[in-house]
């Protein structure tokens, strides 16, 4: 999506969705509803840096290390990954630490 603010209102309906999934018709409780949820954000995250992030790096460090200037795509990509990572690492602890005080 070109737009933040529609990708960040696609991904609250998301998420809500699959809350609703989860508790409605899976029959979840509170708890494993936000594991897995924290799961899947855990998920989605590795999934940046082992896919998205690393490889960009290796071929910007690589061109560098060349003299060449590296590629502007790569070096968005991993920064909008990056940016992705950091935005979902809120909810995330938010969602490991509630566990503990349901």
């Amino acid at each position: 999506m070109k737009s933040p603010v529609a990708a960040f209102g696609a991904l609250i309906v998301l998420v809500l969705a699959i809350a609703f999934a989860n508790t409605v018709v899976g029959g979840f409780s509170f708890r494993a509803m936000a594991i897995h949820i924290g799961a899947m954000f855990g998920t989605i995250m590795a999934f940046n840096v082992w896919f998205r992030i690393w490889p960009a790096q290796q071929k910007i460090i690589s061109a560098v290390k060349a003299g060449t200037p590296p590629d502007a795509n790569l070096v968005a990509l991993a920064g909008t990954r990056s940016k992705h990572n950091t935005f979902l690492s809120i909810p995330l602890i938010w969602l490991m630490l509630e566990n503990h005080n349901t």
